[in-house]
C-alpha cells in the first residue's frame, strides 16, 4: 500500500488488502446507547478481555495488547512522520512527473504483491496451531510466486514504457521490481512477529529502514539523481527492512513442503485474493487512466493530493488491521465483546479520521504552499476534495476486520464487485472533464462503498450499528464546520504564513475536542482514557 509519500512496503503482508469475509450472525444483544455510556467502556478495556479467551498455546495478557497498541501505532505513525519529513525535502526538489512515473511502478508492484500473498498471511495469523509445516510451505509458495512475478515485470517494463510514452518508466520499473523478492523472503517472518504482536520489533526496524533510505534518496535528489531517488528510497526501505526482520526472527524455513497445508491455508486466503486482486486493478484505476489520458504531470498532482488526503485514513486503518485483527480473530467465539470492541473502536476512529481530514481540507492552501512550494498548488482542490471521501475508509475498513474475523471470506468479494460498476462508471464520466471531476467522483464511489459495508456488516451480525452511525453523522458535521472555518479564515484575507498556519490550526483542533467534549464525551474521553492507559504501560 501506498502511503503518504508513494512508497510502497512489498514486505507488509496486510497492507495491500482490503481484509473483509462474510460473518456467521451472533445471538448476543447488542449493547444499547444507554449502556454504552454507562459502562464507559474504552479501547483498552475492550481488548483485556481477549485475555479471558486466549488459549494457554498463545496467552493474550493485558499488557500485550496495550503494548501492542502503542508499538503498532509508533511503526505506523512514527514511520509515517518520518517519511512525510523526508518527502518534504523530495518534493522541494523533484518533479510532478517524476512521482507520476513511480506511481505507475506501484501499480504493477501492488497488483504483484498480491499474488504473491495470496491471503496466505491472513491465513497464518488466524489458525490458531500453526505448524512448521504451514510455514516453510508459505514461504516457498511466496518466493516461487515472486519470483515469476519479477520475471513477467522484467520482460513486460519495455511494453508498459511504451505504453505510457515514459522513457524512464521501463528501466525504473525493472529495478523496483526486485522489491518483490527482496520482500518475499522475508515475509513469512514478519507474519509470525505480528501474528505475535511483536510490533515494538517491528517498529524500530520501520524506524531503521526508514532513517537509511530517507537519508539516502535526499542526498541523491540533491545530487541530480531525479526519479531514481525515489527508486532508491524504496529499494532500501525494502532491503533494509527484510535483512533486520531475517536477522531478528528466529523462524528458518526447513525442507518441508506440504500440499494439505497450502490447501487447507489457500482455501481460507483464496476469497481474499479474489477480492485483493479486484482492490488492486480498480483500486488503482484511476492512476492507470489518468496516466494515460492525461500526462505525468497531471498524475504527479494527482498522486500527491490522493497520498496526503488518504495518509491518515490508510494508516488507521493499517494500525487496526496489524494491532487489532490479531485480537479480535482470538476472541471471535465471543460476540459480546466483539460488540464492546466495534463500537468504541468505530467511534473513536470516526472521531480522528473526520477532525484531521476537514482540518486539512481547510487549511490545504497554506499547508501545501508553505510544506511543498507554490509548483504544487495545483494539487490543492483535489486534495480538499479526496480528503472528504478518503476520512469513510477507515470505517468501511473495521466493519471488514470483524467480519474476517469470524471467518468467512466472501462478503466483501461480493461487495468490490458490487461497487465497481458505480466506479467504472464515474470515472468514464469524469476523464473528460479534468481531476477535480475525477476526485469528485471518486469521493462519491468511496461513501458509496462506505453505505454497502455498512449493509453487510449489519446483515451478517447482531452488533448494533444505528446510534454509532447517528453519532458518526454528527461527528463528520462538527469536523466539516470546524474545517470551513479554517478555510474562509484564509480565504477572507489572513496571510498563508507559516505563524498564521499554525496558529489557526492549534486554535481549529482545540474548538474541535472541545466541541467533542460538549457532543461526544463518551468517544473523546474514551480515547484520552486509552492513550493514557497505553502510556502508563509504556
Amino acid at each position: 500500500m501506498p502511503d503518504g509519500n508513494n512508497h510502497y512496503r512489498s514486505d507488509d503482508c496486510c497492507d495491500f488488502q482490503n481484509l473483509n469475509v462474510e460473518a456467521e450472525a451472533g445471538l448476543v444483544p447488542s449493547v444499547t446507547p444507554d449502556e454504552e455510556g454507562a459502562a464507559g467502556i474504552t479501547l483498552v478495556r475492550a481488548v483485556e478481555s481477549a485475555e479471558a479467551t486466549s488459549n494457554s498455546s498463545t496467552p493474550l495478557s493485558k499488557r500485550k495488547v496495550v503494548m501492542s497498541l502503542l508499538w503498532g501505532g509508533m511503526e505506523i505513525y512514527a514511520g509515517q512522520l518520518l517519511q512525510f519529513a523526508i518527502g518534504i525535502f523530495l518534493a522541494r526538489k523533484l518533479m510532478p512527473a517524476q512521482y507520476g512515473t513511480i506511481a505507475i511502478i506501484g501499480i504493477f508492484i501492488q497488483l504483484s504483491q498480491v499474488f504473491i500473498d495470496s491471503g496466505l498471511p491472513q491465513a497464518l495469523v488466524r489458525k490458531k496451531n500453526v505448524t512448521s509445516a504451514d510455514l516453510s510451505t508459505v514461504f516457498y509458495t511466496n518466493m516461487v510466486v515472486a519470483c515469476i512475478c519479477y520475471a513477467l515485470i522484467f520482460f513486460c517494463a519495455p511494453a508498459v514504457g511504451s505504453f505510457y510514452a515514459d522513457t524512464d518508466l521501463t528501466p525504473a520499473l525493472r529495478v523496483m521490481g526486485l522489491c518483490l523478492i527482496i520482500g518475499a523472503v522475508s515475509g513469512v517472518m514478519r507474519t509470525m512477529l505480528i501474528k505475535e504482536l511483536a510490533f515494538k520489533t517491528l517498529a524500530i526496524i520501520s524506524l531503521v529502514a526508514g532513517v537509511v533510505s530517507g537519508i539516502t534518496a535526499i542526498a541523491m535528489a540533491y545530487n541530480g539523481c531525479g526519479i531514481w531517488s525515489l527508486v532508491a528510497q524504496n529499494m532500501l526501505m525494502t532491503l533494509v527492512t527484510s535483512i533486520c526482520i531475517i536477522c531478528l526472527s528466529p523462524f528458518r524455513p526447513k525442507w518441508l513442503f506440504s500440499i494439505k497445508s497450502l490447501r487447507e491455508l489457500f482455501g481460507f486466503g483464496s476469497k481474499l485474493l479474489g477480492s485483493s486482486i479486484i482492490w488492486a486493478v480498480f483500486g488503482n484505476i484511476y492512476t492507470i487512466v489518468i496516466g494515460k489520458a492525461l500526462t505525468p504531470t497531471a498524475l504527479g498532482y494527482y498522486s500527491r493530493a490522493d497520498g496526503y488526503g488518504r495518509i491518515v485514513p490508510a494508516n488507521v486503518s493499517r494500525l487496526f488491521t496489524k494491532v487489532m485483527f490479531p485480537v479480535i480473530a482470538k476472541i471471535q467465539d465471543d460476540n459480546a465483546k466483539l460488540n464492546s470492541l466495534f463500537t468504541r473502536s468505530q467511534s473513536m476512529t470516526s472521531f480522528a479520521v473526520f477532525g484531521i481530514n476537514c482540518l486539512l481540507a481547510g487549511l490545504a492552501y497554506p499547508l501545501v504552499l508553505n510544506v511543498i512550494s507554490a509548483k504544487w498548488l495545483p494539487c490543492v482542490p483535489l486534495l480538499q476534495i479526496i480528503c472528504i471521501g478518503a476520512a469513510f475508509d477507515p470505517i468501511a475498513e473495521i466493519n471488514g476486520q470483524f467480519l474476517i474475523a469470524k471467518g468467512y471470506s466472501g462478503a466483501f468479494l461480493k461487495m468490490h464487485i458490487i461497487t465497481l460498476p458505480t466506479k467504472l462508471i464515474l470515472l468514464a464520466a469524469t476523464i473528460w472533464f479534468g481531476l477535480i471531476w475525477i476526485a469528485v467522483g471518486r469521493t462519491v464511489v468511496a461513501i458509496v462503498e462506505w453505505l454497502i459495508s455498512a449493509y453487510y456488516f449489519k446483515k451478517l451480525t447482531t452488533i448494533s450499528t444505528r446510534h454509532f452511525y447517528l453519532t458518526a453523522i454528527k461527528m463528520g458535521l462538527t469536523a466539516t464546520a470546524t474545517g470551513l472555518l479554517g478555510f474562509f479564515t484564509f480565504k477572507l484575507g489572513l496571510p498563508p504564513t507559516w505563524t498564521n498556519t499554525i496558529v489557526v490550526m492549534l486554535a481549529l483542533v482545540a474548538l474541535y475536542i472541545g466541541a467533542g467534549m460538549l457532543l461526544f464525551r463518551s468517544t473523546v474521553t474514551g480515547s484520552l482514557h486509552a492513550c493514557a492507559s497505553i502510556f502508563r504501560k509504556a
